[in-house]
């Protein structure tokens, strides 16, 4: 919808418009963001910690049916791309055949 332009009065009182623009914005400053800062949000697994995986292709210095313990934060991406297998059935395969 259109607005009609209104003249410049040569008040500095703002008109409707540029009130209801200026209220409720987030500027992104740390207080507005909602969310926690300096790393205190929950992450999903601690990339320090170690998991077990059976590997399903030849790897690094893994080859299949190994048992792997691999660092968390490298878990996803393995699964992903096939070269492990971390369900439980996996891993217990795995160690039956250590």
């Amino acid at each position: 919808m259109a607005r009609t332009p209104t003249p410049n009065t040569g008040t500095n009182t703002p008109t409707t418009d540029t009130t209801a623009s200026q209220g409720g914005e987030n500027t992104g400053t740390p207080e507005n963001t909602g969310g926690a800062t300096d790393g205190d949000a929950p992450t999903e697994e601690d990339p320090a910690e170690l998991v077990e995986a059976r590997v399903t292709l030849d790897f690094e210095d893994y080859v299949v049916n190994d048992l792997a313990e691999i660092p968390a934060g490298r878990v996803g991406q393995l699964e992903r791309e096939g070269y492990i297998d971390t369900h439980a059935d996996a891993v217990a395969y795995a160690k039956s055949l250590a």
